[in-house]
């Protein structure tokens, strides 16, 4: 788990009492890649397949990461700023893509803020995150 404690980042990896759960190793880097160039490195992290997921800060990020999608790759964009309808019909058409039992797509990069992580059973074979914070 990371902890940010002022501006200091703790990782935390001893924990007290049982789970049911199976561990599994995670990989966390830390990199301050520009927009261009993450869209670039997720896009060869799924060049053989997968679904990629970016989650970040804002809605204008995720707006402007948008649109550094190559044309011939599937994506889809979620944030707050949606009317109540159309994210409702955003997600619903997340869940059938790559929620359980989703039909899912060979190559897809999601986008999103927040609202990615609310809510949403989906599943995603690599993803960046910017780490959450009070703007």
């Amino acid at each position: 788990m990371s902890v940010l404690d002022g501006k200091k980042l703790k990782q935390v990896t001893e924990f007290t009492g049982h789970s049911d759960q199976t561990p599994f190793a995670l990989q966390v880097n830390k990199t301050n890649l520009d927009d261009e160039e993450l869209i670039r490195t997720v896009v060869n992290k799924i060049t053989d397949g997968g679904i990629a997921g970016i989650i970040v800060n804002t809605v204008k990020r995720a707006q402007a990461l948008a649109k550094l999608v190559p044309k011939n790759i599937d994506f889809m964009l979620l944030h707050s700023s949606f009317l109540a309808p159309t994210r409702e019909s955003q997600e619903e058409k997340l869940q059938q893509a790559i929620g359980k039992n989703g039909q899912r797509p060979s190559k897809m990069i999601v986008i999103g803020t927040q609202v990615l992580e609310q809510s949403l059973d989906i599943d995603f074979d690599v993803l960046y995150t910017d780490i959450a914070r009070w703007i």
